[in-house]
């Protein structure tokens, strides 16, 4: 599922993205509901993980150059029971990047790499997902998707 587009001045380095979505098919091969979120940048990507609680031990988190893993850092807040509608939110001012999941930090950063323009959202699912209420903003603007 994606939404891409020419979203102005929207830039990497300073915005608020909040979404929520689920996956609530968590038989068989989904037993952890990997879910991944993408920020598309014109020249950068973010990708964004969330899984089931148990799970949480094998994600792998990466925006603008700045990568964690569950290996060698805490990336347990993106664990959450994603058969529940489960908000993510990001906030980026001067390239510091925090991580919300259902309004509690999962992990924060500076990112290392040139700002650039966000132009979409990709919503990776393994099996059914559903998203709402998802939107960007800048403290400028607010775009809804």
């Amino acid at each position: 599922m994606f939404n891409q587009r020419d979203m102005g001045d929207l830039m990497d380095d300073n915005f608020i993205f909040e979404t929520t979505l689920k996956s609530p098919y968590s038989g068989g091969s989904n037993a952890c509901q990997f879910v991944e979120v993408l920020i598309q940048c014109k020249d950068d990507i973010m990708v964004i993980p969330l899984a089931d609680k148990a799970c949480a031990g094998d994600l792998r988190l990466y925006a603008a150059g700045a990568m964690a893993e569950s290996k060698h850092a805490d990336l347990s807040g993106f664990g959450c029971d994603l058969n529940e509608w489960t908000t993510l939110k990001v906030v980026t001012k001067d390239k510091k990047m925090s991580f919300y999941v259902n309004g509690k930090k999962a992990h924060s950063f500076t990112f290392p790499n040139d700002p650039t323009g966000i132009v979409g959202v990709q919503y990776r699912f393994n099996g059914g997902g559903a998203v709402k209420d998802t939107h960007f903003s800048n403290g400028a603007f607010e775009l809804k998707l």
